[in-house]
């Protein structure tokens, strides 16, 4: 149903809200500014002084260990939803 969709999707982000800080700041800016700013990766990289390349990487390690956080901390997994959160 839509609310339970609605319902998934809060406490996804309220997970993820809660762990980008204690992720590496590199990590988490990526994350911020690529995932959920939606900024233009170019625009990225030209800020940082690096290339687009770079940022495909930096963003691949920071999605990895995000992800590794959200499996650490979450009670239920990844492929029923994250729920009660920990």
């Amino acid at each position: 149903t839509i609310q339970a969709d609605a319902e998934m999707d809060q406490a996804v982000c309220d997970c993820l809200y809660r762990l980008l800080p204690t992720l590496r700041a590199e990590y988490a800016q990526i994350i911020w500014r690529a995932d959920l700013l939606d900024e233009p990766r170019d625009r990225i990289a030209a800020s940082l002084g690096t290339s687009l390349n770079n940022i495909a990487v930096r963003l691949h390690r920071a999605r990895k260990v995000l992800r590794f956080r959200l499996e650490q901390m979450c009670r239920t997994c990844v492929v029923h939803g994250f729920l009660n959160c920990g």
